[in-house]
């Protein structure tokens, strides 16, 4: 079985910009930034800094594996990429299931329609790979995984509504993300090598 194309380097580009984000800051006031928390909790403990760098720094690990994957022009990265998306969709319904069942925040069913669209794609591309076998391409997790950041950091701006702008990481994640989904195209792989 053959795998697709990399994406193009624009993608792998907005990819390494996603990444970065995590360094801008999550309160104009304050300046604390992703990568200051987990530096912070990594000091503090490192089983908690373990689990905030996967947890809120997924995103961005999403963003530096796409960016991997495409700079080696897709001879590395397939795995991390997909893995990744995965993980994201899982954090995504988890933190949706959350919020709808507490009633939290501004519009909190909207993020569980976000998750479940992307968990019914999941399923129908492993439905038809079974019946079309062949690998997903990897175009397919870029775009969901992106879609799925995109959707989320997208909600969390929406929470700022009435109230002080959040900082420029809440608002360039979801910009870059919104971009690089657009700019990933659906693309189709056969089966044969």
């Amino acid at each position: 079985m053959r795998r697709d194309s990399p994406p193009p380097l624009h993608v792998g580009l907005l990819s390494l910009l996603l990444f970065f984000c995590a360094a801008l800051p999550l309160d104009p006031d304050s300046g604390t930034t992703v990568v200051s928390l987990i530096v912070r909790a990594l000091g503090d403990d490192w089983l908690s800094g373990l689990m905030l760098s996967i947890t809120v720094g997924l995103p961005f690990g999403f963003g530096l594996s796409v960016a991997v994957h495409t700079l080696f022009r897709g001879r590395f990265g397939y795995v991390a990429v997909k893995a990744a998306a995965m993980l994201l969709l899982l954090e995504v319904s988890l933190l949706a299931l959350l919020l709808a069942h507490e009633g939290e925040g501004i519009a909190p069913w909207a993020l569980l329609g976000v998750s479940a669209s992307a968990l019914l794609s999941v399923l129908t591309e492993q439905l038809q790979r079974r019946v079309h076998p062949g690998v997903t391409p990897i175009s397919f997790y870029i775009r969901w995984g992106a879609l799925l950041i995109a959707a989320t950091f997208g909600w969390l701006r929406l929470q700022f509504i009435g109230n002080d702008a959040p900082g420029a990481c809440i608002t360039a994640t979801a910009v870059c993300a919104a971009l690089i989904a657009g700019l990933t195209r659906r693309r189709t792989v056969s089966s044969s090598a």
